[in-house]
């Protein structure tokens, strides 16, 4: 690596220990000047002190632009608090994002950074360690299986769904030919018509809401509303099989920092998993708590379990024990949980079914 990395941040910059030849401060060097991840170093400031040579190709930045910048020059407004936020929430020094960074050229790149947070005692100062990897094309894998796989649940749902709209609209058809006939009363079969067309709306939005794309956007969202919604558009599938959904939830409103699409996404796998593991008749049971900083939300089934050689092999890309299942549902489900530092857990029941605990 050529010296005139070390001029950024000159006056600031961490001193590195340096006799002669020392092997490995060589190294050191050799390392990072092969590596495709890219490397840096940033004081208690945000001012950059450090950077391999790597930024030139997954950001396209040359030294003199890097030179001025601070850190959060580089990213959107709301990945820098989320940043922030997770410092200080949490008092880890290692900490892993997928952010959104700002490219030479103005649009943005999806980088994973693992950050680390050092203390230097001599100089009583903290600074950051960065490596960040460009995972654009894992991204793009990930929304093609998502696409995949929420493109399989709409067609697995159309059964249910289209039992739901045909009943309304039987109705509809009804009351309509009455007052074709010239019944009086008209205006008590106008509010019944107009409440069938809101189920039939209801139900085709949230439809909708499964097949379009995922926004990326993280803000503060009710579990309750989320939980209450994906309910709605899996009754139709429940009820051809004779099975309720019951949902309890500790507190009136409890709130999590997530993209709503994606996590209501979890909630759709998972409850329509709790479903299929049933054979008519039956109940799924929701509950939803606080436990200490964490959010717990468990998703019940009273199915024929998961044999003990499967619960190890759900992650895994494909695998599945249903004749029309894609085997990605439970892989995109724990990838969007580890976006959001949240986890899936697996228990099996003591009497019957299965639990899928969800931990934020």
């Amino acid at each position: 690596m050529s010296e005139h990395h070390y001029e950024l941040g000159k006056e600031k910059a961490l001193t590195l220990s340096r006799k002669g030849n020392d092997l490995s401060y060589i190294n050191w060097i050799e390392l990072i000047s092969h590596t495709y991840d890219v490397i840096s170093i940033w004081d208690q400031d945000g001012h950059l002190l450090f950077v391999s040579d790597a930024h030139k190709q997954v950001l396209g930045y040359n030294d003199s632009e890097l030179k001025m910048k601070s850190w959060r020059y580089f990213l959107p407004k709301d990945e820098a608090k989320r940043i922030l936020r997770a410092y200080k929430d949490k008092d880890e020094h290692l900490q892993q994002f997928e952010i959104r960074v700002r490219h030479s050229k103005g649009h943005y790149v999806w980088c994973e950074a693992r950050i680390m947070k050092c203390f230097i005692k001599e100089r009583k100062c903290s600074y950051f360690i960065a490596i960040t990897r460009d995972i654009t094309e894992r991204k793009e894998v990930h929304r093609l299986m998502s696409h995949s796989e929420k493109m399989a649940i709409a067609g697995q749902l159309a059964a249910g769904i289209v039992h739901e709209i045909r009943n309304p609209l039987t109705s509809l058809k009804g009351f309509l030919q009455l007052i074709q006939s010239g019944i009086a009363q008209k205006d008590i079969y106008f509010n019944i018509l107009i409440d069938e067309i809101e189920k039939i709306e209801l139900i085709t939005s949230e439809l909708l809401y499964i097949s379009k794309p995922t926004t990326n956007r993280v803000q503060c969202e009710s579990i309750n509303s989320m939980l209450y919604e994906v309910v709605e558009l899996l009754k139709p599938q429940a009820n051809l099989q004779q099975i309720s959904i019951e949902i309890h939830i500790a507190e009136e409103n409890i709130m999590i920092t997530c993209d709503r699409s994606q996590i209501k996404q979890v909630f759709i796998n998972l409850i329509k998993n709790a479903i299929e593991a049933m054979d008519d008749k039956g109940l799924i049971k929701i509950l939803v708590k606080r436990q200490s900083k964490q959010i717990i939300v468990d998703i019940i089934d009273e199915g024929i379990g998961i044999n003990k050689e499967h619960i190890d092999r759900l992650e895994d890309a494909f695998f599945t024990t249903k004749d029309n299942g894609t085997g990605l549902g439970l892989v995109i489900t724990k990838q969007i949980l580890e976006r959001h530092h949240a986890k899936l857990l697996v228990f099996q029941n003591k009497d019957r079914g299965s639990t899928f605990r969800i931990v934020f």
